[in-house]
């Protein structure tokens, strides 16, 4: 039985949003662990299951939290998520059964149709979402969730610190010879707290 290990960087810019996606990634029972990694000056803690806060006491960058998250990440899967968004209950769960059913399967990112901007902080639906092999091109939304398989995760080099990391991560699996995908039909709310 797989699970995942969902790895989120923040910057602490709006706790609430953070807080409620928390709620929901807890709840999944696909989700083993949460790695926060915490970039903000502030520290941060949390007696929530699953949780584990990371505090560098410095900004990392977006793509050095990711290295570090997927070092410390335990499953054989790994979710790397923007702490700006909500997504629907068992999200995580929906995603492994559409990946676990995929032969060579890479990387999974967002499809520009599955990520709406909104304001109200609210759990969006759950809907039939579907996996679309994913065209050379990376949609503006593909990177706010990013899912794949630990072990052939490589690491982003630390001259990428915020931008790109995502196409390097697209780079990779498909020097590797695995697939890409879109995930298609989700109702992801980004609330942009420009964390």
């Amino acid at each position: 039985m797989s699970y995942v290990s969902v790895i989120i960087p923040t910057l602490l810019n709006n706790l609430l949003i953070l807080e409620k996606l928390i709620d929901i990634l807890i709840m999944d029972e696909k989700v083993s662990e949460i790695i926060l990694i915490n970039n903000s000056q502030k520290e941060y803690f949390s007696s929530k299951p699953k949780i584990k806060v990371i505090n560098p006491r410095k900004n990392l960058y977006v793509n050095k939290s990711w290295n570090l998250g997927i070092e410390e990440a335990k499953e054989e899967y790994f979710a790397l998520f923007n702490d700006d968004l909500l997504v629907c209950q068992n999200f995580c769960s929906k995603c492994l059964s559409l990946i676990e059913k995929k032969t060579n399967f890479g990387v999974l990112g967002m499809d520009v149709s599955s990520v709406e901007n909104k304001k109200d902080i609210e759990i969006p639906e759950d809907t039939f979402f579907y996996l679309e092999p994913s065209e050379n091109i990376r949609n503006r939304n593909w990177g706010v969730i990013i899912i794949g398989r630990k072990s052939i995760y490589k690491e982003i080099p630390n001259k990428i610190k915020i931008w790109c990391g995502d196409d390097y991560i697209r780079y990779t699996a498909k020097q590797s010879n695995l697939k890409i995908y879109n995930l298609k039909g989700a109702k992801i709310s980004h609330l942009g707290s420009n964390s």
